[in-house]
């Protein structure tokens, strides 16, 4: 990882929702000062993160979490179980470049995987509208435990578990059916069409429920979990 500091002094430096400036006058250098204190503590792509954490409304520290525990602030690709062969290997990382993009892309035109693609833009491409700040909120006033009586994905941590439900009707539409397929593939779940699904891949547990009443109502929406195993 980048370092342990890059994160924790952010979280000490950063304002909710990426910095956002009361007067508006002063929203540019707040800006300006954000981006400096990521490069400051060895974070890189400080632009696009100030940037982004202000279009989605959410802290600036909790992007700099995010990416530092998926990538250390590097562009290399992801380790996901899938058939395409332009990955990480196990315990190692693989640099992107245009050349290696291209040959990725090629394969996931295929139907070969997705490497590092998580499931809000899956949900985005097949017309589901949510974004991050949308899951957020749906996370917070979700119930801690499930109908089981186990702490629910939704309510985390992030660096343990993490969770979505994703909808565009009070019933299965034909973008939830294939937003589930696609969910499916991505993360290698066996997928029969409809139920609750688990499916590990020795670092995390990943788990699929759609079209079913177990867990509670899953006919109005996709939900997928993930959990540190």
């Amino acid at each position: 990882m980048a370092s342990e500091t890059t994160t924790g002094r952010l979280l000490t430096k950063t304002p909710p929702h990426g910095g956002h400036a009361k007067a508006n006058g002063h929203a540019s250098a707040h800006a300006g000062g954000v981006a400096a204190a990521i490069r400051a503590h060895g974070g890189r792509y400080e632009d696009d993160i100030v940037r982004e954490a202000q279009r989605f409304r959410v802290p600036a520290s909790l992007v700099c979490a995010v990416i530092e525990v998926e990538s250390s602030f590097r562009n290399v690709f992801g380790h996901d179980t899938v058939r395409n062969p332009i990955k990480s290997p196990p315990r190692g990382v693989r640099a992107v470049t245009e050349d290696s993009y291209r040959v990725y892309l090629r394969h996931r035109k295929l139907g070969e995987g997705s490497q590092g693609v998580g499931p809000i833009p899956i949900a985005r491409r097949n017309g589901i509208g949510v974004t991050p700040r949308s899951v957020e909120q749906a996370n917070h006033a979700h119930s801690l435990n499930t109908t089981s009586g186990n702490r629910s994905d939704h309510k985390g941590p992030p660096d343990v578990a993490w969770a979505a439900d994703m909808s565009n009707g009070g019933s299965p539409t034909p973008q939830m059916d294939k937003l589930a397929a696609d969910l499916a593939r991505t993360f290698g779940i066996s997928w029969p069409g409809s139920g609750l699904v688990n499916h590990t891949d020795g670092r995390h547990r990943y788990q699929l429920i759609y079209r079913t009443n177990l867990g509670g109502n899953h006919f109005n929406h996709v939900h997928l979990g993930v959990k540190k195993l």
